[in-house]
Protein backbone atom coordinates (compact mmCIF):
# COMPACT_ATOMS: atom_id res chain seq x y z
CA UNK A 1 0.00 0.00 0.00
CA UNK A 2 1.30 3.33 -0.68
CA UNK A 3 2.83 5.11 2.28
CA UNK A 4 0.73 8.31 1.08
CA UNK A 5 -2.18 6.51 1.79
CA UNK A 6 -1.46 5.27 5.44
CA UNK A 7 -2.71 7.65 8.72
CA UNK A 8 -1.63 7.11 11.97
CA UNK A 9 -4.05 7.03 15.01
CA UNK A 10 -3.07 10.57 16.35
CA UNK A 11 -3.70 12.15 12.57
CA UNK A 12 -7.41 10.55 12.69
CA UNK A 13 -8.23 12.08 15.99
CA UNK A 14 -7.39 15.12 15.70
CA UNK A 15 -8.47 15.13 12.07
CA UNK A 16 -12.15 13.97 13.05
CA UNK A 17 -11.70 16.66 16.12
CA UNK A 18 -11.49 19.49 13.83
CA UNK A 19 -14.29 18.37 11.57
CA UNK A 20 -16.50 17.69 14.55
CA UNK A 21 -15.86 21.12 15.60
CA UNK A 22 -16.43 22.36 12.49
CA UNK A 23 -20.14 20.94 12.00
CA UNK A 24 -20.62 22.20 15.62
CA UNK A 25 -20.05 25.69 14.79
CA UNK A 26 -22.11 25.74 11.89
CA UNK A 27 -25.22 23.89 13.44
CA UNK A 28 -25.47 26.46 16.18
CA UNK A 29 -26.53 28.89 13.47
CA UNK A 30 -28.73 26.33 11.24
CA UNK A 31 -30.97 25.92 14.70
CA UNK A 32 -30.34 29.38 15.38
CA UNK A 33 -32.53 30.31 12.56
CA UNK A 34 -35.26 27.39 12.86
CA UNK A 35 -35.93 28.66 15.92
CA UNK A 36 -36.35 32.33 14.52
CA UNK A 37 -40.49 32.55 14.22
CA UNK A 38 -41.61 33.24 10.65
CA UNK A 39 -44.79 34.59 8.99
CA UNK A 40 -47.31 32.45 7.54
CA UNK A 41 -47.00 32.43 3.25
CA UNK A 42 -50.28 33.98 2.29
CA UNK A 43 -51.00 30.84 -0.04
CA UNK A 44 -50.90 29.09 3.70
CA UNK A 45 -53.53 31.11 5.17
CA UNK A 46 -56.50 30.35 2.43
CA UNK A 47 -58.10 27.59 4.13
CA UNK A 48 -57.71 29.02 7.87
CA UNK A 49 -59.53 32.59 6.28
CA UNK A 50 -61.85 30.20 4.45
CA UNK A 51 -63.73 29.32 7.11
CA UNK A 52 -64.09 32.39 9.35
CA UNK A 53 -67.53 34.14 9.21
CA UNK A 54 -68.74 37.53 10.90
CA UNK A 55 -72.21 36.08 11.70
CA UNK A 56 -74.44 33.00 11.67
CA UNK A 57 -78.01 34.20 10.87
CA UNK A 58 -81.46 31.79 10.30
CA UNK A 59 -83.07 31.21 6.74
CA UNK A 60 -85.01 28.71 4.65
CA UNK A 61 -85.44 28.66 0.90
CA UNK A 62 -88.70 29.66 -1.12
CA UNK A 63 -87.96 29.56 -4.54
CA UNK A 64 -90.02 26.48 -6.14
CA UNK A 65 -89.95 24.69 -3.03
CA UNK A 66 -92.57 24.81 -0.40
CA UNK A 67 -90.45 22.45 1.86
CA UNK A 68 -89.00 25.17 3.97
CA UNK A 69 -85.85 23.49 5.22
CA UNK A 70 -84.07 25.41 8.10
CA UNK A 71 -80.46 26.07 7.31
CA UNK A 72 -77.27 28.17 9.00
CA UNK A 73 -76.50 30.87 7.04
CA UNK A 74 -72.65 32.40 7.19
CA UNK A 75 -72.37 35.97 6.31
CA UNK A 76 -68.89 37.33 5.66
CA UNK A 77 -68.34 41.16 4.72
CA UNK A 78 -72.04 41.29 3.81
CA UNK A 79 -71.95 38.03 1.55
CA UNK A 80 -73.27 35.05 2.22
CA UNK A 81 -70.70 32.14 1.64
CA UNK A 82 -72.34 29.13 2.68
CA UNK A 83 -75.20 27.32 4.39
CA UNK A 84 -75.70 24.78 6.23
CA UNK A 85 -78.59 22.25 7.45
CA UNK A 86 -79.79 23.44 11.34
CA UNK A 87 -80.50 20.03 12.00
CA UNK A 88 -83.14 20.69 14.47
CA UNK A 89 -85.80 19.07 13.87
CA UNK A 90 -87.08 16.18 16.44
CA UNK A 91 -88.10 12.83 15.74
CA UNK A 92 -90.96 11.45 16.77
CA UNK A 93 -91.57 8.15 18.80
CA UNK A 94 -92.84 5.60 16.16
CA UNK A 95 -91.83 7.58 12.69
CA UNK A 96 -88.43 7.80 11.34
CA UNK A 97 -86.27 11.29 12.13
CA UNK A 98 -87.46 14.19 10.33
CA UNK A 99 -83.91 15.94 10.15
CA UNK A 100 -81.91 17.01 9.12
CA UNK A 101 -83.91 18.64 6.45
CA UNK A 102 -82.30 20.05 3.27
CA UNK A 103 -81.09 19.55 0.06
CA UNK A 104 -78.32 20.10 -2.82
CA UNK A 105 -80.84 22.65 -4.16
CA UNK A 106 -80.92 24.81 -0.67
CA UNK A 107 -77.11 24.35 -0.49
CA UNK A 108 -76.41 26.26 -3.37
CA UNK A 109 -79.19 29.07 -2.81
CA UNK A 110 -76.74 31.51 -2.33
CA UNK A 111 -75.20 31.10 -5.36
CA UNK A 112 -79.08 31.26 -6.97
CA UNK A 113 -79.18 34.62 -5.07
CA UNK A 114 -76.08 36.75 -6.65
CA UNK A 115 -76.90 35.14 -9.81
CA UNK A 116 -76.30 36.87 -12.89
CA UNK A 117 -80.13 36.37 -13.59
CA UNK A 118 -81.21 38.33 -10.74
CA UNK A 119 -82.78 41.71 -11.58
CA UNK A 120 -81.66 44.18 -8.88
CA UNK A 121 -83.42 47.71 -9.82
CA UNK A 122 -86.70 48.14 -11.97
CA UNK A 123 -87.00 48.07 -15.40
CA UNK A 124 -89.57 48.92 -18.57
CA UNK A 125 -89.92 48.08 -21.48
CA UNK A 126 -89.15 50.49 -24.23
CA UNK A 127 -89.27 48.11 -27.55
CA UNK A 128 -92.85 46.16 -28.35
CA UNK A 129 -93.60 43.52 -26.27
CA UNK A 130 -91.43 40.13 -27.02
CA UNK A 131 -88.80 42.56 -28.28
CA UNK A 132 -86.90 42.73 -24.63
CA UNK A 133 -86.20 45.99 -25.07
CA UNK A 134 -85.96 47.47 -21.11
CA UNK A 135 -84.68 51.03 -19.62
CA UNK A 136 -83.67 51.04 -16.19
CA UNK A 137 -85.81 53.29 -14.29
CA UNK A 138 -85.71 54.92 -10.55
CA UNK A 139 -87.71 52.84 -7.70
CA UNK A 140 -89.84 56.37 -7.03
CA UNK A 141 -90.91 56.69 -10.76
CA UNK A 142 -91.77 52.65 -10.99
CA UNK A 143 -93.90 53.22 -7.86
CA UNK A 144 -95.53 55.72 -8.98
CA UNK A 145 -96.29 54.56 -12.63
CA UNK A 146 -97.70 51.58 -11.20
CA UNK A 147 -100.07 53.00 -8.79
CA UNK A 148 -101.22 55.18 -11.72
CA UNK A 149 -101.87 52.14 -13.51
CA UNK A 150 -103.83 50.42 -10.74
CA UNK A 151 -105.93 53.45 -10.02
CA UNK A 152 -106.88 53.67 -13.95
CA UNK A 153 -107.80 50.44 -14.32
CA UNK A 154 -109.78 50.40 -10.94
CA UNK A 155 -112.02 53.16 -11.50
CA UNK A 156 -112.27 52.43 -15.66
CA UNK A 157 -112.84 48.70 -15.42
CA UNK A 158 -113.08 47.90 -11.78
CA UNK A 159 -110.97 46.49 -9.28
CA UNK A 160 -111.63 42.38 -10.93
CA UNK A 161 -109.56 43.68 -14.15
CA UNK A 162 -106.44 43.67 -11.64
CA UNK A 163 -104.80 40.36 -10.36
CA UNK A 164 -101.30 39.09 -9.18
CA UNK A 165 -99.59 35.87 -10.01
CA UNK A 166 -98.22 34.42 -6.90
CA UNK A 167 -95.79 31.99 -7.79
CA UNK A 168 -93.66 29.58 -5.20
CA UNK A 169 -91.56 33.14 -3.94
CA UNK A 170 -94.61 34.93 -2.93
CA UNK A 171 -96.35 32.02 -1.01
CA UNK A 172 -93.42 31.05 1.08
CA UNK A 173 -93.28 34.54 2.51
CA UNK A 174 -96.40 34.56 4.68
CA UNK A 175 -95.57 38.38 6.14
CA UNK A 176 -95.65 39.36 2.36
CA UNK A 177 -98.53 36.91 1.15
CA UNK A 178 -100.39 38.21 4.01
CA UNK A 179 -99.91 42.07 3.47
CA UNK A 180 -100.64 41.45 -0.34
CA UNK A 181 -104.58 39.33 0.66
CA UNK A 182 -104.90 42.48 3.11
CA UNK A 183 -104.73 44.68 0.30
CA UNK A 184 -106.85 42.73 -2.31
CA UNK A 185 -109.87 42.50 0.18
CA UNK A 186 -109.78 45.75 0.77
CA UNK A 187 -109.39 46.94 -2.57
CA UNK A 188 -111.18 44.64 -3.72
CA UNK A 189 -108.66 43.00 -6.50
CA UNK A 190 -108.94 39.17 -7.61
CA UNK A 191 -106.70 37.27 -6.03
CA UNK A 192 -106.43 33.39 -7.60
CA UNK A 193 -105.30 30.72 -5.21
CA UNK A 194 -101.09 29.81 -5.02
CA UNK A 195 -101.75 26.72 -7.87
CA UNK A 196 -102.37 28.49 -10.38
CA UNK A 197 -99.16 30.83 -10.31
CA UNK A 198 -97.45 27.70 -11.44
CA UNK A 199 -99.98 25.97 -13.03
CA UNK A 200 -99.99 22.58 -10.73
CA UNK A 201 -103.42 22.29 -10.00
CA UNK A 202 -104.53 18.90 -8.94
CA UNK A 203 -108.12 19.24 -9.62
CA UNK A 204 -108.99 15.80 -9.37
CA UNK A 205 -108.67 16.05 -5.29
CA UNK A 206 -110.28 19.48 -5.56
CA UNK A 207 -113.35 18.31 -7.57
CA UNK A 208 -113.15 14.85 -5.54
CA UNK A 209 -112.84 16.18 -1.55
CA UNK A 210 -113.84 19.66 -2.14
CA UNK A 211 -110.79 20.96 -1.30
CA UNK A 212 -106.70 21.20 -2.99
CA UNK A 213 -104.42 20.33 -0.45
CA UNK A 214 -105.32 17.15 1.45
CA UNK A 215 -102.66 15.18 3.99
CA UNK A 216 -101.05 15.13 6.99
CA UNK A 217 -97.31 14.66 8.42
CA UNK A 218 -94.63 12.62 6.54
CA UNK A 219 -95.37 10.27 9.65
CA UNK A 220 -98.37 9.44 8.43
CA UNK A 221 -97.14 8.10 5.08
CA UNK A 222 -94.66 5.79 7.19
CA UNK A 223 -97.69 4.01 9.03
CA UNK A 224 -99.53 3.63 5.53
CA UNK A 225 -100.70 0.09 4.54
CA UNK A 226 -100.74 1.09 1.11
CA UNK A 227 -99.31 4.41 -0.73
CA UNK A 228 -99.57 6.24 -3.99
CA UNK A 229 -97.45 8.51 -6.02
CA UNK A 230 -99.51 9.98 -7.87
CA UNK A 231 -98.27 13.45 -9.89
CA UNK A 232 -95.40 13.98 -8.28
CA UNK A 233 -92.24 12.88 -8.12
CA UNK A 234 -90.46 13.15 -4.83
CA UNK A 235 -86.91 11.74 -5.30
CA UNK A 236 -86.31 14.96 -7.18
CA UNK A 237 -89.35 17.53 -6.30
CA UNK A 238 -89.50 17.12 -2.47
CA UNK A 239 -85.59 15.70 -1.48
CA UNK A 240 -85.78 15.89 2.19
CA UNK A 241 -88.97 14.13 2.55
CA UNK A 242 -88.69 11.28 0.05
CA UNK A 243 -87.29 9.15 2.82
CA UNK A 244 -90.16 8.09 4.52
CA UNK A 245 -91.90 6.33 1.00
CA UNK A 246 -88.71 3.98 1.14
CA UNK A 247 -88.54 3.59 4.58
CA UNK A 248 -92.48 3.26 4.70
CA UNK A 249 -91.71 0.64 2.31
CA UNK A 250 -88.98 -1.13 4.21
CA UNK A 251 -91.58 -1.12 6.88
CA UNK A 252 -94.23 -3.39 4.71
CA UNK A 253 -95.92 -0.47 2.77
CA UNK A 254 -96.84 -1.12 -0.65
CA UNK A 255 -95.60 2.18 -2.84
CA UNK A 256 -97.00 2.44 -5.64
CA UNK A 257 -96.13 5.03 -8.29
CA UNK A 258 -98.11 6.16 -11.35
CA UNK A 259 -96.39 8.43 -13.74
CA UNK A 260 -95.70 8.11 -17.39
CA UNK A 261 -92.11 7.84 -16.80
CA UNK A 262 -89.83 5.59 -15.29
CA UNK A 263 -88.59 8.65 -13.44
CA UNK A 264 -86.49 8.29 -9.53
CA UNK A 265 -89.54 7.52 -7.58
CA UNK A 266 -90.93 5.20 -9.56
CA UNK A 267 -87.80 2.91 -9.27
CA UNK A 268 -87.65 2.56 -5.87
CA UNK A 269 -91.59 2.03 -5.59
CA UNK A 270 -92.69 -1.12 -4.87
CA UNK A 271 -95.39 -1.22 -8.30
CA UNK A 272 -94.92 1.07 -11.39
CA UNK A 273 -97.76 1.96 -12.98
CA UNK A 274 -97.20 3.98 -16.78
CA UNK A 275 -100.19 4.95 -18.10
CA UNK A 276 -100.09 5.87 -21.73
CA UNK A 277 -100.07 9.73 -22.41
CA UNK A 278 -102.84 10.64 -24.17
CA UNK A 279 -104.49 7.74 -23.92
CA UNK A 280 -107.50 6.08 -21.42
Amino acid sequence: MNKSAKTTRRNFLLGSASVIGLSLNYSQSAVANLNEAKPYRSWEDLARKKWTWDSITHSTHGTNCTGQCAFNVYVKNGVVWREEQQGEYGASSDAPDYGPRGCQKGLRHSKYMYGKQRILYPLKRVGERGQGQWERISWDQAMLEVADKFLDYNVEYGPESVTCGLGTQMVMKRASYASLLRFANISGVQMPEAFAGVGDLFSGAHITFGHVTLGNTMAEIYKSKCCLIWFCNPAVTRIPDAHFFWEAKYNGTEVISISPDFNASAMHASKWLNPKPGSD
